[in-house]
């Protein structure tokens, strides 16, 4: 009995050891969207600055246009927008 018992958590280990190293290979080399492959990010932070404690500026190119975004503890106000210089 108690020798089925182990054997089982062994087996059992096992499994599970095999299941994580599988996981960690796959994300260490981008296997997660081999299917479709990766879409290119259409939006990127390109600066962040503290103004206060509470408040940030913020800019964001989002395809080809430049955001201004003034980011407070309970609102988000836009500020400026252009399109991004290449």
């Amino acid at each position: 009995m108690i020798l089925t018992i182990l054997k089982f958590a062994a087996a059992l280990g096992l499994v599970i050891s095999f299941i994580l190293i599988l996981a960690w290979v796959a994300k260490r080399y981008g296997l997660g969207n081999a299917v479709g492959g990766k879409a290119p990010r259409r939006m990127r932070l390109l600066e962040s600055l503290p103004l206060d404690a509470r408040r940030r500026a913020i800019l964001v190119r989002v395809d080809d246009t430049e955001h201004l975004i003034l980011l407070g503890v309970s609102s988000e106000t836009l500020l400026s927008s252009k399109d991004a210089q290449p």
